[in-house]
């Protein structure tokens, strides 16, 4: 199972979250987020990723920007993914120059088949399942997100902890888990969230 460490804000988080072994690393260019970084810094932290010699992969989230922006941000500091997190459409994805993470906000008791449906117009790299509103409302239910899982692969995201990883990782099945505030303590990353999470889920794999 892959592990996605999201909302790197310096070469020190960088440095914590490479040494735990992720697998991707997230850098958040959307704005107005709290976890925003600057390009300059996004630069920063990629150069010193890439110098180490990880195989870990870097992904810039984006939100509600031009696809022209997302691609001058893309070279301009070396990302591997992009990770679009709004309300993209097919045509707009097909003028992103990098593979993509296409993220879909669902309701608790989403529809299956609708959602599929939705997923299935798009031709990207990956999925991201996530909540409609984040830090809010019902999580999503495990039983439709297994039912998903049958269908196609994704990354979950979503209230995601040390607690409580092993046991979404089991019974969903996904191809990866996406983790931000879940390892992090007063919005720095936090060294033993980010092992625990990686132990946990080290000796899982999906089918």
């Amino acid at each position: 199972m892959k592990i996605k460490i999201c909302g790197i804000q310096s070469i020190q988080d960088a440095q914590t979250v490479l040494k735990s072994g992720a697998d991707f690393i997230g850098i958040n260019f959307v704005r107005n987020s709290k976890r925003l970084v600057t390009v300059d810094i996004g630069r920063e932290i990629i150069q010193y990723i890439h110098s180490t010699g990880s195989d870990s992969k870097t992904v810039g989230v984006f939100q509600k920007q031009t696809s022209d922006y997302v691609n001058m941000v893309a070279d301009n500091v070396g990302l591997d993914f992009v990770q679009l997190h709004g309300d993209e459409t097919p045509e707009y994805c097909s003028r992103i120059e990098r593979p993509i993470i296409k993220a879909f906000k669902l309701e608790s008791s989403f529809d299956v088949e609708k959602a599929f449906r939705s997923m299935s117009k798009y031709h990207v790299a990956h999925f991201l399942v996530d909540r409609r509103v984040q830090g809010e409302g019902e999580p999503l239910q495990i039983d439709k997100l297994r039912e998903l899982a049958k269908f196609t692969t994704f990354f979950l995201a979503g209230g995601l902890t040390p607690i409580n990883t092993t046991s979404i990782a089991l019974a969903v099945s996904p191809y990866g888990l996406d983790v931000a505030g879940g390892v992090e303590t007063d919005r720095k990353i936090n060294v033993e969230k980010v092992r625990s999470i990686i132990m946990s889920c080290s000796n899982y794999e999906t089918s």
